[in-house]
C-alpha cells in the first residue's frame, strides 16, 4: 500500500468512528480556500510593504517616499489582521488553525520590520528643526538653548528608532537624510551655548563677588567660543557678546579690588604668626616669656588688623576664599589671646594684698587673703591650661603660679589652726561637745608645735587663741579621781553633767545628788566604778576596763560605748540599759535585783537574783549555779540557760533547756622561739622566727563532748571534723598541723611557711556542734608575725589567676627550711599547688615530653626536674626562672619561681 493510501485510509476509519456531523463537502472547501486566500493575500503584501523600503534602500540605493511606505504598511497590517479573523472564524478545526496560524505568521517578521521603518520616519525631528531655527532668528539666548536641547533630543530619539530598522543600508539612508543634516543644525550654535552657559553660571552663581576664581576659569574654558562669535553678525551672537562684556568689566573691576583684598589679609595673618610666635618660639626655642608689654601690642595689633580684614571682605561682597583664607590663620589669634588673657589674670595683687593680711597678724583677714590668692591662682592655671605650647605653659606657672603657691604655703599651718579653733570657739564645742572639740584639736597639734616656734605677730595671735581653748578644755576633762570629785562636788540636783573622759587611772563615780551623767572620751582600759543610787549614767566613753555597778537609779545605767566587762552588784533595783550594736555580756552579783533593757548575750548570774527583763527584749544565755528568777516583760524572751543553776520564770516564758556551744579559746604549742597570745574573743598573735614550729593547735569549748569542724583557713576549703572524748575531764581537742591544712604536711609547720602562704594574717573558720546543743560558727583570726625580716617566700596571685613564688631568702638552701627535706619536695609542690586551687580542682602538671598528669603519678625524681632541685645542695636563688605549666580543671596555668 503507497504512503498516500495508507493516510486516507486512516482518515477514513477515524471519521467513520466518530460522533462528529460532517458537513457538507461544498460549504466545507469554500471555507478552506477564503482561509488559505487571505493568508495568500496578507501574506504578499506584507512582502510588498518590506521591499518597499528595503529592496529600494539596498538595489537603488533611495528611501521610499513616507506616503507610499506608510500605506503600505498599513494595507499590510490590515491584511495580516483580517487573515487572523479568518482563520478564527473559517479556520476549522484546532489543527487546521494552527496550521493556518503558522502560515500566516511565519511572514510576520516582515510585517515588524516595515513597522519599525514606519515608527522611525514618524519620529518628528522637521518640527523641532523648524523651532531651532526660529529661535535662532529671534536671537535670545535662553531660548535657543532650550530648543536645541529639544531637537538634540528628538533626533536622539530618532537615531534610537533607527537602531531597530532592519537592513544596513536603510538605516544609512534614514540616518543620512534625517539626523546628520539635525546634528549639523545644532552645532551651528555650539560656540554661542557654550559661552552662553559659561556665563549664566558665573551670573547665576554671582561667581564675581563669591568666588573670583571660579569666574576666572569659566571664562578661560570658553575663550575661543568667545573669539568665534564676536566675529558673527548674527542677533544672538551681538546678545551673547553684550554679556561677556558686560562680566568681562565686572571681572576685571573685582580682580584689581582683590589685590587690595589681598594685601589687607595678608597683613592680617602676618601679624596674627607673628602675634604668636612673639610668646610660643621666645618659649621653645629661647627657654624664656616675652614682656608683657610686647605681647599685649602684638595680640592687640592681630585682633585689629583681623577685624579689618573682616570688614574689608564683607565690604567686598564676602568672598568665601578670602573668609577662608583669613580664618585658616585665626587660630594664631585665639592662641596668643589665651595667652594674653592668661596674664591678664592678676596675681600679682592678691600676692600684694595676702603679704599686708599676714604682716597685720588678723587671722580672719589672712584667711580671707589666702583664700583669694589660692582662688586666683587657680583661675591663672586654668587660663595657662588653655595656652597653646607645653613651653610656654611650663614658664608661666613657674613665673607666676609656683611662687604664688609658695607664698600661701607659709601660713597653711597657721590657716589649719585657726580654722579648727575657730570652729571650736563659734560651735562652742567645749561646752556642747568636748569629744568633737579634742578631735579637732588632736587634727591640728603637728601644725600648732610648728607655729608657736615662729616669732610673726599671726603666729603669736593664733597661739593665744590655742592657749585660751586648751584651758578651757583641760578644765572639762577628766582624768584623775580628784578631778571626778571636784566635778560631782560642783553639780546639783537635777544637774545634767558631761564628763569628758582621758583616764590615767581607775575611776569612780561617788555621789548622792540625783544627776544625769555622761561620759565621753576614753578610758583607756582603766576601771569604772559607780555608787551613785539617784543618778543616771550614760557612758559613751570608748574602751571602758571593768565596768562596776554597785549602786544607780531607778532610771539605770546605760552602755554605749566599748568596755571589758560589766558587773551589776545594785540590791535596789537598777537599769541596765544595753545601747551598743552588738549583745552585752554581764555579771550579775549575788543579792542583786536589776532590770535588763535590750539585746544581752552571755548573763552570768553569780549568786541568788531577781531579773526584770523589760518588754522586747533578749537573752541569749543565761549562766548560773545559782536560783535566779526572771521575770519577762510582753515579747522578752531567754533563748538557753547554762550551769547547775535554776532558772526560775514566772508566768511561763521561759527557754527550752538547750545548752548553747560556745568557743572557750585556742592554744598553741610553739617550739623554737614561739607562742600564741589572744588579743580579744577570737584575736590571736602567732609569733617567734621563721623556724619556730607550730606542733599542735588546741581547741577549747564549753561543752564536753562537742565536734569542731575546720571549714576553711584562709579562704582554702579544709572541712575537717576533730571530736572532743567525752568524759576525759576536758572540753578540748588538739590536732597537729598535718591534720588540719589544705596540704599535707610533717608533724609541725614553720612560721616561716606559714607566713608564706597565708600573709601576714590568716582567718580560721571553726563549726562547733554537738548533739541536744545550738551550733555556732566562730571565725578566728591569726596574725602571724616572724621576727626575722624575710618569710622564706611569698605566694602572690596574678591578675590571670597565675602564681608567681617569691623566695625572700634566694640564698637559704631549700632543705634549711624546717619542714622540708630533699624527700619531701611532692609535699612542697602539693602547697604551691593549694594555692593554685584550693579545694577539688583536678589539677594536672605538664612533664618534660608535654605530657599532662596528676601529682601522684610523677616519681620523686621527676618531681624534682620540674621544681629544678638538682642536689641537697640547691638553694633557693637556684630555682628563680623556673616556671611549672598546669592546668586547673583543663584551664591553664603557671607557678613561676622570682625574686
Amino acid at each position: 500500500m503507497s504512503k498516500n493510501k495508507a493516510i486516507k485510509v486512516v482518515t477514513a476509519s477515524v471519521i467513520a468512528g466518530s460522533a462528529i456531523t460532517a458537513v457538507a463537502p461544498a460549504q466545507s472547501e469554500a471555507a478552506t480556500s477564503s482561509v488559505d486566500k487571505a493568508i495568500t493575500k496578507a501574506n504578499n503584501q506584507i512582502t510588498k510593504a518590506f521591499n518597499a523600503y528595503y529592496k529600494e534602500a539596498k538595489y537603488e540605493g533611495k528611501l521610499p517616499s513616507t506616503t507610499t511606505i506608510r500605506k503600505e504598511a498599513k494595507l499590510a497590517r490590515d491584511y495580516y489582521e483580517a487573515a487572523k479573523e479568518a482563520v478564527a472564524k473559517n479556520g476549522g478545526s484546532t489543527a487546521n488553525k494552527a496550521a493556518y496560524t503558522k502560515k500566516l505568521d511565519a511572514n510576520k517578521v516582515y510585517l515588524n520590520r516595515v513597522e519599525n521603518y514606519v515608527k522611525a520616519i514618524n519620529v518628528n525631528v522637521a518640527t523641532k528643526k523648524k523651532e531651532f531655527e526660529a529661535a535662532v532668528k529671534g536671537g535670545t539666548q535662553s531660548k535657543v538653548l532650550a530648543a536645541q536641547e529639544a531637537l538634540d533630543q528628538k533626533n536622539a530619539e530618532f537615531k534610537k528608532a533607527v537602531a531597530k530598522v532592519f537592513g544596513p543600508d536603510t538605516r544609512r539612508l534614514l540616518l543620512a537624510k534625517y539626523a546628520a543634516p539635525a546634528d549639523k543644525l545644532s552645532a551651528t550654535v555650539d560656540a554661542e551655548m557654550a559661552v552662553y552657559k559659561a556665563y549664566r553660571d558665573i551670573e547665576r552663581k554671582d561667581l564675581i563677588e563669591t568666588d573670583l576664581a571660579a569666574a576666572e576659569k569659566l571664562m578661560d574654558k570658553v575663550k575661543k567660543q568667545v573669539a568665534a562669535i564676536e566675529k558673527k553678525n548674527t542677533k544672538l551672537a551681538k546678545n551673547l557678546m553684550k554679556a561677556v562684556k558686560k562680566n568681562k568689566a565686572a571681572y576685571e573691576a573685582a580682580k584689581a579690588s582683590s589685590k587690595q583684598l589681598d594685601a589687607i589679609v595678608n597683613k592680617a595673618n602676618n601679624q596674627m604668626k607673628k602675634a604668636f610666635n612673639a610668646y610660643y618660639e621666645e618659649a621653645k626655642y629661647k627657654g624664656k616669656l616675652p614682656s608683657t608689654t610686647t605681647i599685649r601690642k602684638e595680640a592687640k595689633l592681630a585682633r585689629d588688623y583681623y577685624e579689618a580684614a573682616k570688614a574689608a571682605i564683607a565690604k567686598n561682597g564676602g568672598s568665601a576664599s578670602y573668609t577662608k583664607k583669613l580664618e585658616a590663620n585665626k587660630v594664631y589669634l585665639n592662641r596668643v589671646e589665651n595667652y594674653v588673657a592668661a596674664i591678664n589674670v592678676n596675681v600679682a595683687a592678691k600676692k600684694k594684698a595676702f603679704e599686708a593680711a599676714v604682716k597685720s597678724g588678723t587671722q580672719s583677714k589672712v584667711l580671707a587673703a589666702q583664700e583669694a590668692l589660692d582662688q586666683k591662682n587657680a583661675e591663672f592655671k586654668a587660663a595657662v591650661a588653655k595656652v597653646f605650647g607645653p613651653d610656654a605653659r611650663r614658664l608661666l606657672l613657674a613665673k607666676y603660679a609656683a611662687p604664688a603657691d609658695k607664698l600661701s604655703a607659709t601660713v597653711d599651718a597657721e590657716m589649719a589652726v585657726y580654722i579648727a579653733y575657730r570652729q571650736i570657739e563659734r560651735e562652742d564645742l567645749i561646752e556642747k561637745d568636748l569629744a568633737k572639740a579634742k578631735q579637732l584639736m588632736d587634727d591640728v597639734e603637728k601644725y600648732v608645735a610648728v607655729i608657736e616656734k615662729k616669732n610673726t605677730k599671726l603666729a603669736q595671735n593664733i597661739m593665744k587663741a590655742v592657749e585660751k581653748n586648751k584651758k578651757a578644755y583641760d578644765e572639762r576633762v577628766v582624768s584623775s579621781q580628784e578631778e571626778l570629785d571636784a566635778i560631782l562636788a560642783k553639780a546639783n540636783d537635777g544637774d545634767k553633767v558631761e564628763i569628758y573622759i582621758e583616764a590615767t587611772g581607775n575611776l569612780k563615780i561617788a555621789t548622792e545628788k540625783a544627776l544625769t551623767i555622761t561620759l565621753t572620751g576614753d578610758f583607756d582600759g582603766k576601771d569604772l566604778t559607780i555608787d551613785a543610787p539617784n543618778a543616771h549614767v550614760t557612758n559613751k566613753a570608748a574602751n571602758s576596763g571593768k565596768i562596776t555597778i554597785n549602786d544607780v537609779a531607778n532610771t539605770s545605767y546605760e552602755q554605749v560605748g566599748t568596755y571589758g566587762s560589766l558587773v551589776v552588784n545594785d540590791t535596789n533595783g537598777g537599769r541596765i540599759i544595753n545601747s551598743t550594736s552588738a549583745p552585752l555580756n554581764i555579771t550579775i552579783g549575788a543579792g542583786a535585783k536589776v532590770t535588763l533593757v535590750g539585746t544581752f548575750g552571755k548573763v552570768t548570774v553569780l549568786g541568788n537574783a531577781e531579773i526584770t527583763l523589760s518588754a522586747g527584749s533578749f537573752i541569749q544565755e543565761v549562766a548560773t549555779d545559782a536560783e535566779v528568777t526572771v521575770i519577762l516583760g510582753e515579747g522578752a524572751k531567754i533563748e538557753t540557760t547554762t550551769g547547775n543553776g535554776i532558772v526560775k520564770t514566772p508566768g511561763g516564758g521561759g527557754p527550752t533547756p538547750t545548752p548553747t556551744l560556745a568557743l572557750n579559746k585556742i592554744d598553741a604549742v610553739v617550739s623554737g622561739g614561739g607562742a600564741l597570745s589572744k588579743d580579744t574573743a577570737n584575736k590571736y598573735t602567732l609569733e617567734g622566727s621563721s623556724t619556730a614550729q607550730l606542733s599542735s593547735l588546741t581547741v577549747e569549748a564549753n561543752l564536753d563532748g562537742f565536734t569542731a569542724k575546720i571549714v576553711s583557713i584562709d579562704g582554702y576549703t579544709v572541712n575537717k571534723s576533730f571530736t572532743d572524748s567525752v568524759g576525759d575531764g576536758d572540753t578540748s581537742i588538739t590536732v597537729r598541723p598535718n591534720e588540719f591544712m589544705p596540704v599535707p604536711l610533717q608533724n609541725g609547720l614553720s612560721l616561716g611557711v606559714l607566713k608564706s602562704v597565708f600573709g601576714e594574717q590568716a582567718t580560721i573558720v571553726l563549726d562547733l556542734t554537738k548533739e541536744g546543743a545550738t551550733s555556732v560558727t566562730q571565725t578566728v583570726t591569726l596574725d602571724i608575725k616572724v621576727v626575722e625580716a624575710n618569710s622564706w617566700f611569698e605566694l602572690n596571685r596574678t591578675a590571670d589567676n597565675n602564681i608567681e613564688v617569691e623566695f625572700k631568702k634566694p640564698g637559704s638552701r631549700i632543705t634549711d627550711m624546717y619542714d622540708y627535706t630533699q624527700a619531701n619536695e611532692q609535699q612542697f609542690l602539693t602547697l604551691l599547688l593549694s594555692f593554685v586551687s584550693p579545694g577539688d580542682s583536678v589539677i594536672k602538671l605538664r612533664d618534660n615530653t608535654g605530657t599532662y598528669k596528676g601529682l601522684t603519678e610523677y616519681t620523686s625524681t621527676e618531681v624534682k626536674n620540674l621544681l629544678g632541685i638538682t642536689s641537697s645542695d640547691t638553694t633557693f636563688g637556684d630555682l628563680v626562672g623556673t616556671t611549672i605549666y598546669a592546668t586547673v580543671d583543663g584551664t591553664p596555668r603557671t607557678i613561676t619561681f622570682v625574686q
